[in-house]
């Protein structure tokens, strides 16, 4: 995608930018109980320079969501901690050209589920040529990261855990999403959906996102990768363990009960899922509101399904749904794909199997690819 090389050869030449003003030199302390106001003055006068933001090894609490309009922040890595003392204001907000974070921690405290964009982990709102990279985020009262409204981004190699809500969100209330590639990271016991693209009726759809290579396990709720309207979307390669709540581990759908758009042009190729599904397929396309349509299913890998591997339903209008060399292990249900509703799709060459595959591996870390064929052993906001 377009996207990717700018985004890419921007981080490089971050690598080798001026040295970056230190949130220490405008006095936060770990020691601080509120360093909310150090860290916005060192945020402004980066901003004023041209410079970055670091963040060095060390806790540092802050009461209040931080701002970054075109501004950059990074760590030393999990080490140099952001700590929100409230669950519903503790965000990085990135907007502008050229935001980004990087090689941070963003933890918060533990509590219920919250819904605005300054409860979550990130927010990344009408922003152009963003980069999120290295970032572990734990306990984020929203979504882990939000992302509306924003174009030709990156976020690559982050580790998630413990969100409030989805862990990866990208929804259209700020606007459309587009070119933005979501790679290589690393998501476990989120509240929600682990990567979703949704795109309300109430604004335009979302569209050229690239989902691969990430890794989704031991989900508390919600479906592992989404697609609810939007189009021109690819899943590809990605890894998903556990779901807790009997949703899907890949889910394609247009939704009444949340009036979302329809759905185009969407691929799922390449995929690894184990243990999904139950009330739903473990790949499930669902057209309720809206038309599904034109959508690829191929050379995904489904072990231990729940329910039938695929289910394709809804009076919506599901078709041109294509499901081909698509292999599952031991499904709960015999039948490969289910089809509802008068749905009718294209099927060829996939296979049950009713054993095991005696080659399991181990879920990747952030960062990392899944291999191919791989498994581990064991509400939107």
């Amino acid at each position: 995608m377009k996207a990717l090389l700018p985004i890419l050869l921007a981080a490089v030449l971050n690598d080798s930018a001026p040295p970056a003003l230190s949130i220490l030199d405008f006095g936060a302390s770990p020691s601080a109980e509120d360093n909310t106001a150090a860290i916005e003055t060192a945020i402004a006068a980066a901003k004023a320079r041209g410079v970055r933001v670091s963040v060095p090894a060390g806790t540092f609490k802050h009461a209040a969501a931080l701002r970054l309009d075109g501004v950059q922040i990074e760590g030393e890595g999990p080490s140099s901690v952001l700590q929100g003392t409230d669950r519903e204001n503790m965000a990085l907000m990135l907007t502008g050209r050229g935001a980004g974070i990087q090689n941070l921690q963003l933890i918060g405290p533990p509590g219920e589920r919250y819904a605005s964009y300054e409860s979550g982990g990130v927010a990344v709102l009408k922003a152009q040529n963003f980069l999120i990279r290295g970032v572990t985020i734990n306990h984020s009262g929203g979504a882990g990261i939000h992302v509306s409204g924003s174009r030709d981004g990156l976020i690559i190699g982050n580790a998630l855990t413990y969100t409030g809500s989805d862990s990866i969100h990208l929804s259209n209330y700020e606007g459309a999403n587009h070119d933005i590639a979501i790679v290589e990271n690393r998501i476990d016991h989120g509240g929600d959906d682990g990567v979703a693209v949704v795109s309300y009726a109430d604004g335009p759809p979302s569209y050229a996102i690239d989902i691969a290579r990430n890794a989704v396990t031991d989900q508390i709720w919600g479906r592992g990768y989404s697609v609810v309207g939007g189009h021109d979307i690819k899943i590809a390669g990605n890894f998903y363990d556990n779901n807790m709540s009997g949703a899907a581990g890949i889910y394609i759908a247009a939704e009444g009960a949340y009036n979302t758009l329809g759905v185009s042009n969407v691929t799922v190729t390449d995929n690894t899922l184990k243990n999904a599904g139950g009330k739903h397929g473990s790949i499930h396309v669902f057209a309720d509101n809206n038309t599904v349509r034109s959508v690829l299913v191929e050379h995904n890998t489904i072990y231990a399904s729940r329910a039938a591997s695929i289910v394709v339903n809804g009076g919506g209008g599901a078709y041109d749904i294509a499901v081909r060399n698509n292999t599952s292990y031991a499904p709960a249900v015999r039948s490969f794909v289910q089809q509802r509703d008068g749905t009718r799709v294209q099927q060829a060459d996939n296979t049950i199997l009713d054993s095991s595959d005696p080659a399991a591996g181990q879920a990747p870390a952030a960062g990392q690819a899944p291999a191919a064929g791989k498994m581990p052993a064991t509400r939107r906001p």
